[in-house]
């Protein structure tokens, strides 16, 4: 059978790896679409960092989906793999996990692999209990929440304004301090402490600098930000889409100085991106973050869907 026939096996579940499923406004038709292109850019032989390796058990393929993370190699000083999905037309666990405990093997010994994780939607059961029999840990249960924007009313407003540079030395320690013991920076036992400090200030340095489209702030006084919310418009998916939609990046307050900030500048948030008129907006953090979850629902924010970071 055929790569693209593989595809078409798995048709139901991929699905759920397609962005935003939950926005009924986006076509069902789109997610298709949108799998089935991101599904050969791991075909194209152009793309160096997207591969597929295919696998065969009683004479059945499977062919493994991997992306690899040069910036993250990068920064960890080890060599960092991202496993996307896999496709096979069985539903035979005990062939699924022999392939998976292969793919293991020729990750480490052909690509020279240190670590590998993938995000797999709740739904892919078969795929996810095949991974986890095969001692891919779990790291993370991640949640995604949304707001329709355009039924967005501010309860009242707040001095905000966008990060500067000069703010860059008290956002990378507000980002670095305020820890997230579930995220999956700090839960994965193979991620140093320091190196997970580091990356998150290093992510909010860079998004002022420019990589995030918009970073927020306090302006009520004169004293370092110590708190932030930082939002990507995605306005190069609109048209593909079908919709308006933003998506939020990541928040850290410092609630010694800045309690009750992330209310607030969550508030301006969801106010800057409906004035631009953007339609919905969502975010992704742990099934364990009760505080953020409680705030966005004061919010409006809807349970949109969930899913599992597993690692090797």
């Amino acid at each position: 059978m055929t790569m693209e026939a593989h595809l078409a096996a798995r048709k139901d579940k991929l699905f759920y790896y397609s962005e935003a499923t939950f926005i009924k406004k986006i076509k069902k038709s789109t997610h298709e679409l949108l799998i089935t292109e991101k599904f050969f850019q791991y075909l194209d032989t152009t793309q160096s960092n997207h591969f597929f390796i295919d696998i065969q058990i009683a004479g059945e393929h499977h062919y493994f989906l991997v992306e690899f993370l040069a910036w993250d190699t990068n920064f960890f000083g080890k060599k960092i793999h991202k496993l996307f999905t896999v496709l096979f037309t069985h539903q035979n666990f005990e062939w699924l996990v022999a392939a998976i405990r292969e793919f293991k093997t020729q990750l480490k010994q052909n690509y020279e692999s240190d670590y590998c994780f993938g995000e797999i939607p709740s739904e892919d059961t078969f795929l996810l209990q095949a991974l986890t029999a095969v001692e891919f840990k779990l790291v993370e249960t991640r949640l995604t929440s949304y707001f329709d924007l355009r039924k967005f009313i501010a309860p009242r407003r707040y001095a905000t304004r966008k990060a500067t540079l000069d703010d860059i030395p008290s956002l990378r320690h507000t980002a670095a301090t305020m820890k997230n013991p579930y995220d999956r920076f700090h839960a994965d036992v193979f991620i140093e402490e320091k190196k997970a400090r580091d990356l998150l200030a290093q992510y909010i340095d860079s998004g002022v600098r420019g990589f995030l489209d918009s970073v927020l702030v306090p302006a009520i006084d004169d004293n370092p930000a110590d708190a932030f919310v930082s939002y990507n418009y995605q306005e190069d998916k609109w048209e593909k889409l079908g919709c308006r939609l933003a998506k939020l990046i990541l928040t850290a307050v410092l609630f010694e100085k800045r309690r009750g900030w992330f209310y607030r500048l969550s508030v301006e948030m969801l106010q800057d991106l409906k004035e631009k008129g953007l339609e919905f907006a969502y975010f992704q953090t742990q099934g364990s973050n009760r505080v953020m979850y409680r705030t966005m629902e004061k919010l409006g924010s809807k349970y949109g869907c969930s899913s599992h970071i597993l690692s090797i």
